[in-house]
């Protein structure tokens, strides 16, 4: 193949990088073992939750290079036979135009008691990202077949969760080791590293009622801060508003526990000064 000109090769990195995987749950309230390792979504006396989840993507103008399909993500935690270690896995499956990414992560976590009221919890989750990108989808340059390319990139992520009573604090790093391949020099796909800091309060408002206000600062390839609240009835049913501050953009969540076992939820975001938007389902299930 015949060296690309340098405006080809440009092109080719930046849109590459628009491309790669930003999938941010919108219910993780629930699920911030995504951002966090140390976070375990178990309750005492639960020993092990599948998560699977689907988020939709609407793009306003879309054309179709740009096609997004849904993300589809499914996750499942354990414990082990002591109860104070856990480990978890993960799959997730990222597609947008050109550009495939498939997410596979596996991870250990233990919880150390300190008291009745305080424990810590650190974890650590590795995992291998294969990105596919099918260029001649994207750009043809005097006849040539650029092809299809295949790359792994292996990364770490890490973190530490306290919790006191109803206060939960939570500090991790995504994608520690950075790594990226390259096209002719350039950059052409990359883990992007990040970093969560993350911290709730339950209050009980009565026999069958709590709320949860919680806060998110995050800093990846920009900054966001998300903050908002969940309000749970009967144990049954749970109704959630976050503002992500930074893109003026509300989300809205509704879940339900349609059986001991099973939860159900989804959620609707919308922002005020970005066009696209987002619907997310998921399910829930505790073994």
């Amino acid at each position: 193949m015949k060296q690309l000109p340098i405006w080809m090769l440009l092109l080719i990195s930046s849109q590459a990088a628009m491309s790669q995987s930003n999938f941010k749950p919108n219910l993780f309230d629930q699920d911030i073992h995504y951002y966090n390792p140390a976070h375990i979504p178990l309750d005492t006396g639960q020993n092990a939750r599948i998560l699977l989840q689907g988020q939709y993507k609407v793009i306003a103008n879309e054309s179709e290079v740009w096609q997004k399909n849904p993300n589809v993500y499914a996750a499942y935690t354990g414990r082990l036979k002591s109860t104070s270690s856990y480990v978890s896995g993960s799959i997730l499956y990222d597609q947008y135009s050109f550009f495939t990414r498939n997410v596979v992560s596996a991870g250990y976590t233990h919880v150390f008691q300190l008291n009745q009221r305080q424990r810590l919890s650190v974890g650590m989750m590795g995992k291998m990202s294969l990105d596919s990108m099918n260029l001649n989808q994207f750009v043809t340059y005097q006849d040539q077949n650029l092809g299809k390319r295949l790359n792994a990139l292996p990364d770490l992520d890490a973190g530490i969760v306290y919790q006191s009573g109803r206060l939960m604090l939570g500090i991790s790093t995504r994608n520690v080791f950075n790594f990226s391949t390259k096209l002719e020099a350039l950059v052409l796909t990359q883990s992007q590293r990040a970093i969560h800091v993350n911290g709730s309060y339950l209050f009980s408002l009565g026999k069958n009622v709590s709320l949860k206000p919680f806060l998110m600062y995050s800093r990846e390839k920009r900054t966001t801060v998300d903050l908002g609240a969940h309000l749970r009835l009967y144990q049954k049913v749970g109704f959630g508003y976050y503002l992500s501050v930074l893109q003026l953009r509300g989300i809205y969540s509704m879940d339900i526990q349609v059986s001991p076992k099973m939860n159900l939820g989804i959620s609707y975001d919308k922002s005020a000064i970005y066009t696209d938007h987002h619907v997310d389902f998921a399910l829930r299930y505790r073994l």
